[in-house]
């Protein structure tokens, strides 16, 4: 057991905690309040789904789109391709 453990507090950036989880190769992790009584834990799943959301809103912005955009739905009969009017 760490004598050190690594905690965290609910008000701490989700993106900074999945940085933590990745540097010291967490499996689960506590969140502690301010006078550093256990409230709750992060888990690996919960980190790997937050990656997984930021990395597709990457790409979805990369392509232009807002991630409520529907990405299958029909064309507008004005589209915005270029090359039709």
């Amino acid at each position: 057991m760490a004598n050190d453990p690594v905690t965290f507090h609910p008000e701490e950036d989700a993106y900074d905690a999945a940085q933590a989880f990745e540097r010291y190769d967490l499996v689960s992790a506590p969140v502690v309040d301010k006078k550093e009584r256990l409230i709750g834990r992060l888990t690996i799943d919960e980190m790997v789904d937050l990656i997984r959301e930021e990395s597709e809103s990457e790409v979805l912005n990369m392509a232009g789109l807002r991630e409520e955009e529907d990405i299958f739905a029909s064309a507008p009969s004005r589209s915005w391709w270029p090359w039709r009017h």
